[in-house]
């Protein structure tokens, strides 16, 4: 049997995911959390063997959580789930040391077969993360500048239309930092105005399907 691990900040949507999972013969729930703190307290002693991550966690950048789970728990394999488009995400989380990505848009069996596979130890990718990444590499050019995990967590709020305060208080940082973090952004994309930072996320597809 597999036993999954859901975390997701959304109550709702993880008890849905969970009761969903708990449906197919050969899964298990291991557990469930809404915060990556309560995420690294519950793993001990959940016997996970895949971990369902939602980018949005609150607490640290996905870059820092991700580190810790492959030092901590070397043998959950992680596959990072959320509503942000494959094309734009999927490559960056792999990189980072994720066992895959998906999409929540997807149904339960593709979802299903994404498990099993990282859950063997193979990476999963969906033909249409494949057929991006490949275009990625032709095509060099088009790739954004290098941003750090924050800084584009900071992008997307901006994006989604989030204040300065709502997104402190989801990453939690304080509304300052956030504002060093736009200013950051509007440096390295060159960047004029916050509107011209809202655009550039919406140009390049940045935002939840």
């Amino acid at each position: 049997m597999i036993r999954v691990f859901v975390a997701d900040d959304h109550a709702m949507l993880r008890d849905a995911l969970a009761a969903k999972l708990a449906t197919i013969p050969d899964f298990g729930v291991a557990g469930q959390a809404g915060t990556v703190e309560e995420m690294f307290t519950r793993l001990p002693t959940s016997d996970a063997r895949v971990l369902l991550l939602d980018v949005r966690m609150p607490g640290p950048p996905l870059a820092d959580t991700l580190t810790r789970l492959r030092t901590e728990f070397p043998t959950v394999q992680v596959l990072v789930v959320s509503g942000y488009p494959e094309e734009s995400y999927a490559a960056r989380v792999i990189r980072m040391g994720a066992a895959g990505f998906l999409n929540k848009e997807h149904a339960i069996d593709q979802l299903a077969v994404a498990i099993r596979t990282v859950a063997s130890g193979e990476p999963f990718v969906t033909a249409r993360q494949a057929s991006d990444m490949a275009r990625s590499l032709q095509r060099p050019g088009l790739a954004p500048p290098e941003l750090s995990e924050r800084e584009l967590e900071v992008l997307q709020a901006l994006g989604a239309g989030e204040s300065l305060k709502e997104t402190a208080a989801r990453l939690s940082i304080s509304p300052k930092t956030v504002s060093t973090y736009r200013a950051r952004l509007a440096e390295k994309l060159g960047a004029k105005s916050t509107a011209e930072l809202i655009r550039y996320a919406i140009d390049r597809g940045l935002l939840p399907g």
